[in-house]
């Protein structure tokens, strides 16, 4: 199964061919090949994310590209999450900083 929540080119690279995405059930971020459908994954894990949900690129300057991708965890809250009675967010939400080298 597969959730893509944000999906973003990088602005500040016109040469990056790749639409980056967040896949929060699997905790990484992914991006796909447009020429070909492929797909590599950039970044993953829990000690990065948990439930990642928005991202972006930051202004750069030089080769390597920095995207910021924000952990909303509303998988913790019964407002988006049936199978939970109460909210246990782990505070603070995690925000990760991914190089993105060309």
């Amino acid at each position: 199964m597969e959730e893509l929540l944000d999906f973003t080119f990088n602005p500040f690279n016109p040469s990056d061919r790749y639409l980056y995405a967040v896949d929060p059930l699997k905790l990484r971020v992914i991006r796909v090949d447009l020429t070909n459908g492929s797909r590599q994954v950039v970044a993953a894990g829990p000690e990065l994310f948990d439930f990642p949900s928005s991202m972006g690129f930051l202004p750069t300057i030089g080769p390597v590209s920095e995207l910021v991708v924000v952990s909303n965890q509303q998988e913790r809250s019964p407002i988006t999450n049936d199978a939970v009675s109460q909210t246990t967010f782990d505070i603070p939400f995690k925000v990760a900083k991914i190089f993105i080298a060309p």
